[in-house]
This record gives C-alpha cells, sequence and structure tokens, in this order.
C-alpha cells in the first residue's frame, strides 16, 4: 500500500489560496489561482476526526482556503491538503530528527522497492531495500507487516520535498549501546502492553487488537487488487479477491462477509449495481465502493443514494487510513443485523459464540459458557454433571443459577435421567416433570424444583461422562430454539473439558522435561564440582602426612603445616555447601503443588544454570542486570522455573535463528511496580532476536502455534497457563523488527 501520508510538494513548495467551489462525495473540489481544479479529501481536512466533522457545512461555495499540493509538478487535477497548509509539520522536521539519530516508527504499508514507516502523525519516512538490514530475506510485505514496530536511523531529511529516508543497516552495533532519540523507548515496560501513538501507529494498534473481519475485494485492476489484498492480510483480516461483480455476487451468495470493497468501474455490471443487490439481499454484509474522484462526481446522485444505505466511498489511490476506518467502524457501514435471507445455521453460529476461546479456555471458561448459555435460555438453573463411570458416582461439576441443589438427593442422581445421559448419550427433555409416570423421574425431582428440564450429553473424549441440565419453573420456556442452543453449548463444554485435560497433560509432560533439563544440569554440575573435591581431598591427605611426619621430625614446621591443612579443609568446606546448595535446588524445583517464599534473583540464577550450555552453543551472552534490593514472592517455585527457563529458552531459540554464527545477548531485569492497584514483582526478559510481528504479539501464546519447523508450539502458551494460575500474567511488552523483543513474567508481591 501507499504510505499513510507522505507529502511531496510541487517545484515551488508554496501553500495556495484556493477558491471553494463545491462538495462532492471524493471531498472539497478546488480552484487553483493557476485555473485548475483540485481536490481535498475528506482525511485532509485536518488532523484529526473531530476537525474532519460537518466539513461539508464548513466550507461552502465562493470562500477561500489555503491549501497544500500533495503531488508535484502541474498534474490537471491534483490533489491538495487543508490540514498541512494549517499545520505543517515538517518545518521542524529537521531539528526534531537529526542524521543518524535512532527513532521508533510504526510500518504502515511496503512496495517492491521498501517499507513506509510512520515516525509521528503525518510523518512518514522510506526505508528502501537497499537499507533493509542484512538478515532480512524475502519481499518486503512478507518482511515487515502493518502495524509492526520497528526502530531505525535517520538517514537523511529532505524539508524542501518532504521526504525522510531511514535505515537499519547498523543497528546492531547500536542495539544495546543508545536508544531512540525520540518516540517512545525502544523497551518499554507498561501496565499493560502498550498501545501506539498517535494517528496510524494507534489505529493500527487498534486493528491489530480487534476481532478479525472477513472481506471480499472485487477489483479488476489486478495491481490495484493485490496492493489492497496484501494489505489487508498483512493488517490480520481474511480476505478473498475477485475481478468482477457477477461472481462476487455468487460468492456473497455462498459465504459470509464482514465487507465487500468494490470498484464502481468494473466490466460488466457495475459496482453501484452490485452494491444495490448486495443491500437489498444481505443488508447484514457492509459494503464499500472505491473509484477515482472524477468518476465520484461523475456518479454523484447514485453515489448518495447509496451511501443513504451505509456503502462507503473510498477515493482511490487508497492509503492505509481509508481502509482502517471502514475496518475500525470509523467510517459508516450499516450496521450488521440478522436477515432472514442470510443462510446463517443456528446451531452453528451459536457454536462459534460459544468455542472455547482465550478468554474462556483459563479459569473461569466454564462459568462463562453457562452464564451465556442462561442469558439467552432464561433457564433458572443449570448444572453440568460429572459421572464416574467406574465408581457409580455422580457429582455437580459446575452450576448456574439461584436454586440450591438439594445434596441429599445428588447420591440417587446415578439412577436418574442424569446417567442416561452421560453414561448413553440421550436427549432427555420433559415439560412437565413433576407428572412424569417414569420412575427414573423421581430420583431426579428431589434434587430441586422445577417444572420442565432438558438433558444433553456434552460430548468430551474423556475418562468419565458429562452431562448438561437446564431445569425451568415456567416450561413454557423450554423452546425447540433452547434445544439447539443447549447443544451448542454442551459441545463447546466438551471442547473446554477435553482442553482443559490437555493443558494438564502439557503441563505434566512440560514438568518432565524440565525435571530432565535440571537433571541433567544436576549431573553436570555435580561432576564438575566432585574433581575440585576430590583433589582437595587428596591436598588434605597429604598435608595431613607432612604434619605427621614433622611431629617426629621437624617439630617447628608442624604449626606451619597444621595452617595449611586448616586452609584446606575449609576449601573443602566451601565445595561441599556448593554441592549441598545444588542438590537443595533440585530438590524445591522438583516438589509440586507447594507454595513458598522465595528470592526471584536465586530463580533466576537456577534457570541460567540449566540452560547455560544451551546458551554456549547458541553463542548467547545472558545477564542478570544488578537489582535495586532483593525481591521475594510466595509461589509454586515448580511453575515460575518452567516459565522462566521457557522464555529464556525461547529467546535463545529465536537469537540463534536470526543470527547462528554470531548469535546474540539476553538481559534480564528485575522491577516492583503495580498492577490493578496490587503491588506485583517483574521479570523483565529483553533480547536481540529478530523481534515480532505485532499482530502476532498475543497469537504466540495459543496452543501449537510456532514459527519454528521442530518447534512444539506449546511452550509459550503453557508459561501463560502457568504463570496466571499464580495470579500473574505474562505477556510481550515490547518487540520491534530486527532490534527486539522484552517479555514480562508479572507475579504477585506477596509474603
Amino acid at each position: 500500500m501507499p504510505p499513510a501520508a507522505t507529502p511531496q510538494s510541487n517545484p515551488t513548495s508554496k501553500t495556495l489560496t484556493a477558491r471553494v467551489l463545491r462538495s462532492t462525495p471524493a471531498g472539497l473540489v478546488v480552484a487553483l489561482p493557476d485555473g485548475r481544479e483540485g481536490l481535498v479529501r475528506e482525511r485532509e481536512m485536518g488532523w484529526d476526526t473531530e476537525a474532519r466533522v460537518g466539513w461539508t457545512k464548513r466550507y461552502t461555495s465562493g470562500m477561500t482556503v489555503q491549501v497544500f499540493p500533495l503531488e508535484k509538478g502541474r498534474k490537471r487535477r491534483p490533489e491538495l491538503s487543508i490540514r498541512l497548509a494549517q499545520t505543517n509539520s515538517w518545518l521542524e522536521i529537521r531539528k526534531r530528527y537529526p542524521a543518524g539519530s535512532l527513532v521508533e516508527g510504526v510500518v504502515t504499508g511496503a512496495m517492491a522497492y521498501g517499507v513506509f514507516i510512520e515516525l509521528e502523525q503525518g510523518i512518514s519516512g522510506l526505508m528502501h531495500t537497499s537499507r533493509f538490514p542484512a538478515s532480512a530475506r524475502g519481499a518486503p510485505g512478507e518482511i515487515f507487516w502493518p502495524g509492526d514496530r520497528v526502530i531505525v536511523t535517520i538517514d537523511r531529511v529532505d524539508v524542501e520535498r518532504k521526504r525522510i529516508a531511514l535505515s537499519m543497516e547498523n543497528l546492531a552495533a547500536q542495539r544495546w549501546r543508545d536508544a531512540p532519540s525520540s518516540g517512545s523507548p525502544a523497551t518499554p515496560v507498561a501496565d499493560e502492553p502498550p498501545i501506539g501513538d498517535a494517528g496510524v501507529a494507534h489505529t493500527l494498534d487498534r486493528l491489530i487488537d480487534s476481532p478479525r473481519k472477513s472481506l471480499l475485494v472485487v477489483e479488476d485492476d489486478e495491481t490495484q487488487r493485490k496492493s489492497v489484498a496484501d494489505w489487508l492480510r498483512f493488517a490480520g483480516q481474511t480476505v478473498e479477491i475477485t475481478d468482477s461483480a457477477e461472481t462476487a455476487l455468487a460468492i456473497v451468495a455462498s459465504r459470509q462477509f464482514n465487507i465487500v470493497l468494490m470498484d464502481v468501474g468494473l466490466p460488466g455490471m457495475s459496482g453501484i449495481e452490485a452494491a444495490h443487490r448486495i443491500k437489498e439481499q444481505w443488508p447484514e454484509v457492509g459494503c464499500a465502493l472505491m473509484t477515482d474522484w472524477g468518476r465520484a462526481e461523475r456518479r454523484a446522485a447514485e453515489l448518495q443514494t447509496l451511501r443513504i444505505k451505509g456503502v462507503a466511498l473510498l477515493i482511490k489511490p487508497l492509503l492505509p487510513e481509508d481502509l482502517l476506518g471502514i475496518l475500525l467502524d470509523e467510517t459508516p457501514l450499516q450496521p450488521p443485523t440478522p436477515s432472514p435471507l442470510a443462510p446463517v445455521s443456528v446451531s452453528r453460529s451459536l457454536l462459534e459464540r460459544l468455542q472455547p476461546s482465550d478468554e474462556t479456555s483459563g479459569r473461569g471458561g466454564l462459568d462463562s459458557i453457562l452464564q451465556r448459555l442462561q442469558a439467552s435460555t432464561r433457564a433458572d438453573k443449570i448444572v453440568l454433571f460429572e459421572m464416574d463411570v467406574e465408581g457409580r458416582r455422580i457429582t455437580a461439576l459446575a452450576q448456574k443459577g439461584g436454586s440450591f441443589l438439594r445434596a441429599h438427593a445428588i447420591p440417587g442422581l446415578i439412577y436418574s435421567p442424569v446417567r442416561d445421559v452421560a453414561e448413553d448419550g440421550k436427549i432427555v427433555l420433559a415439560r412437565n416433570a413433576q407428572q412424569t409416570a417414569e420412575r427414573r423421574f423421581a430420583h431426579l425431582r428431589p434434587l430441586l424444583d422445577f417444572e420442565a428440564c432438558l438433558g444433553v450429553p456434552a460430548p468430551a473424549r474423556l475418562h468419565n461422562s458429562y452431562a448438561l441440565f437446564l431445569f425451568f419453573a415456567d416450561a413454557s420456556c423450554l423452546t425447540d430454539s433452547v434445544s439447539v442452543q443447549a447443544e451448542g453449548a454442551a459441545a463447546a463444554i466438551g471442547a473446554w473439558l477435553e482442553r482443559q485435560q490437555m493443558q494438564k497433560q502439557v503441563a505434566d509432560f512440560n514438568r518432565i522435561a524440565v525435571l530432565g533439563q535440571l537433571g541433567r544440569a544436576l549431573v553436570h554440575e555435580i561432576s564438575g564440582r566432585l574433581n575440585p573435591v576430590n583433589l582437595t581431598l587428596q591436598r588434605l591427605q597429604a598435608g595431613c602426612d607432612r604434619v605427621e611426619q614433622c611431629a617426629t621430625t621437624s617439630p617447628e614446621s608442624v604449626i606451619e603445616e597444621a595452617r595449611r591443612a586448616r586452609e584446606e579443609m575449609q576449601t573443602l568446606r566451601k565445595q561441599v555447601e556448593t554441592l549441598a546448595k545444588t542438590t537443595r535446588s533440585f530438590s524445591r524445583m522438583t516438589r509440586q503443588g507447594q507454595q513458598e517464599i522465595v528470592v526471584l534473583d536465586e530463580i533466576i540464577e537456577e534457570a541460567l544454570d540449566i540452560l547455560r550450555d544451551t546458551a554456549a552453543a547458541a553463542h548467547v551472552t545472558i545477564v542478570l542486570q544488578p537489582a535495586p534490593r532483593v525481591f521475594f514472592t510466595r509461589i509454586q517455585v515448580t511453575h515460575l522455573q518452567q516459565v522462566m527457563v521457557n522464555v529464556l529458552q525461547n529467546a535463545i531459540q529465536q537469537i540463534h535463528l536470526a543470527r547462528p554464527k554470531t548469535g546474540g545477548r539476553i538481559e534480564i531485569r528485575l522491577e516492583q511496580t503495580h498492577h490493578d492497584d496490587k503491588p506485583v514483582v517483574r521479570m523483565c526478559v529483553e533480547d536481540d532476536g529478530s523481534g515480532i510481528h505485532r499482530r502476532l504479539w498475543q497469537r504466540i501464546f495459543e496452543m501449537d502455534y510456532t514459527t519454528r519447523s521442530d518447534g512444539s508450539g506449546l511452550g509459550l502458551y503453557l508459561s501463560r497457563n502457568l504463570i496466571e494460575a499464580e495470579g500473574g500474567r505474562l505477556f510481550v511488552a515490547a518487540s520491534h523488527m530486527f532490534w527486539g523483543s522484552t517479555f514480562v513474567i508479572e507475579v504477585p508481591s506477596r509474603l
């Protein structure tokens, strides 16, 4: 995509006085002093959204405005900017960005020749491919994604032509020496994963953290189609493409999209006609039309009709902020509403809503599913029963609703419909349970007061079986749609139960792996310590022999020999203490399920001992910065040790992938701060690896996600679950491409 807004001036680089001619769907048309007409797009009316609101009323025909040319030369219909004429941020640019300084920026787009990087609102630079780091391999759009944070060097600033040249060529020499001269620090650590600066940087962060949208791009020009689709994909969206309106309508009929982005001047059926059909048949689908401002003027009446229906208009050439507007619902699109003509499966859509996500997969996930189900079905009581098949025992695993279960009735549930649902997979529905003649209901009715009930199996490939029951005081609430929703929720619960079991198994496997590393480290450490102990013992034995000899031949030398023997004994005592400390550490880390007070420096040192050989083989130096004081907390040592080892091992591997021969550096810092008004201690692990794409800051913690061919995708996923189980957090605090990343392990400060 083109840059966020790196204006190019005409040869004189002067602000011009223009006369307003008219307002159009494309923007404000003005007359220049030389007689040409120019266009001011809506985005060029002001620096922020508030400044752009109501521009059609603010600028009336005949009034004069100051404009700044965005295009050089004498183009017949140039594009202009009011915001640059009002406040030209470039006037002080050379002072703020001296050549050679390090600055932070955000990638807004990539072309074949380089990457555009926004340094601040309205100020962007270009990093040409020739100035990429030596380790960068691939096309610019594959290396740098929209929203990526970068640290770059200012090569040169051309104020006259409004251009900034950027470079990443010599970052390695400055990595641990300098900090960026402006913007955020290279490795900030905030209470939350940081949000970008104003303008596109901030907006791109919002896009990356928002739910993914599905888009259909309809454009007959291959270059334009690829440019728009690539930018959307690298911004984390799901994209399909086609080159005709007829094909687009067929695709929309078969699949659901959030937005259809369509060119006006398509061959055959026009984009305007296709947009009308989409809004008539699928009003819940957002629609945006793309065209140049000349065609927008000629077909202004038709476009205005569509705009009333919620169809947005984007003027070519498109910039990232144009697309960001529709992706973040800032450009008005008709809000999605259920359509009777849309082929939507109720059970499928409910299941998709209830499927365990990052929010519902951890603690409280089951409670969240039950809460949503109760809200949608208006059930008075929902209970998830667990049946121990071998022990022939049923218990209430989870429940939602105000009524209390009568404990004395629970043992009899093994003879009730609960067993039929859990063990045999049957669906049980009773609209008048009190009058049901079946004997098995006699064991269910004492559990609580209800008029109707529905029981569905929760399918889970586990040792025990599960049944989901909904109880109603009013039988009329038990409708067919409730059955569909209950089945969808039961499927989601089954998936959640399997996920929880898998998490436990993965935790056990990982613990075994860490213990294996500890065992190897222990053997290595003891082997290394035993040789000095043996040598000391030999010297001590020799000293004792000399004392005996001197006692008979040279009594005056006994004192000196005894002094030497005492020194050897002190050396031996220290060596034995070191061995004892190593074995105590190993014993402490193998204990499970016990919280104890630990010194965090010691935990880190133990992790460094475990990974010493791994780091040395990868040529990675790990430095623990001196802490301002000793930090204590109460925690399960095994959990914290596993997390620290996993995070450090991940950093070592990323550095090794980027620079297998030269290696790199990792720094660890300890600091105390507050989160949610509670004291916490943070262990910050900063590396100089290749960095993490901004869009992946959360995804790298998902199960099975890995960037290495030999990776399991479980290390960081497990680490986050372990640390959250202790009431802490694990997150990416900062990451800049080809500069490095900072992970934060945060634990409560408690004794």
